[in-house]
């Protein structure tokens, strides 16, 4: 399907005398017209955690609009398919991400995003009202040692069911 979220990755794990790799896919296809893809650039504070979709405002509102329509994402709209590409090249600048309406702080219960990664996800029982983003500051070893100090872009692209 056209409107699918595909993507393809390698990883290659363990040490070089027993090196392995894997390799696989993580799609997802839309099962009706009311999945719709949204794309934003997002500015990721350090101050507060933030619905992550709700950072860019779209035409009107407190959220982007849908791709090719004039519909804003809601806050009561399900998060299916996420990528989300940091666009700092700092290296110490990272990205918090928390799924549970929490706070994307440092030290909290967080998936991290460094400098220029790319990480996609699925959570289909989420909201874009669960799904907040915080900047935090990366250790040299790239896990989160401090709340962040720099509002950080990011390319945020999302597969979302449309409840409304």
């Amino acid at each position: 399907m056209a409107d699918a979220g595909n993507t393809n990755s390698n990883v290659e794990v363990f040490l070089d005398e027993v090196r392995s790799k894997m390799s696989g896919t993580f799609d997802y296809t839309p099962k009706d017209a009311n999945d719709k893809w949204i794309f934003a650039e997002v500015s990721i504070d350090a101050t507060e955690s933030a619905d992550l979709l709700a950072i860019a405002a779209g035409a009107g509102s407190d959220y982007p609009d849908y791709f090719g329509t004039s519909t804003a994402v809601a806050s009561g709209d399900q998060v299916l398919w996420v990528a989300i590409k940091s666009l700092t090249t700092t290296a110490t600048e990272g990205i918090g991400i928390a799924i549970d309406g929490g706070d994307a702080r440092y030290n909290g219960d967080i998936l991290v995003v460094g400098p220029n990664e790319l990480f996609i996800f699925k959570c289909p029982n989420n909201t874009v009202a669960n799904l907040h983003a915080r900047s935090c500051t990366l250790h040299a070893d790239n896990y989160p040692s401090a709340q962040g100090s720099a509002t950080i872009n990011a390319h945020v692209a999302a597969i979302l069911d449309d409840v409304a």
